[in-house]
């Protein structure tokens, strides 16, 4: 689920990508990637208090200063 997760977001398919990103969460992924991407999806879709509640702040934060300046 994971990386499936991984080429959905990449695909621009943020609905899919968060729900197999979700499923590889409850399968025990863990990975700081896995927030990257999880909060990716979150944040693309206008979920912005869940992205914003996310471990890996670092990468979200920087994700978000890249979309405030398009």
């Amino acid at each position: 689920p994971f990386g499936l997760g991984r080429v959905l977001v990449a695909l621009g398919d943020y609905a899919a990508a968060l729900e197999a990103l979700d499923e590889a969460a409850a399968l025990g992924e863990r990975s700081g990637e896995l927030h990257a991407r999880r909060g990716e999806a979150l944040i693309r879709l206008q979920r912005y208090p869940e992205a914003a509640a996310l471990p890996g702040r670092p990468e979200l934060d920087r994700l978000l200063a890249s979309l405030e300046t398009r």
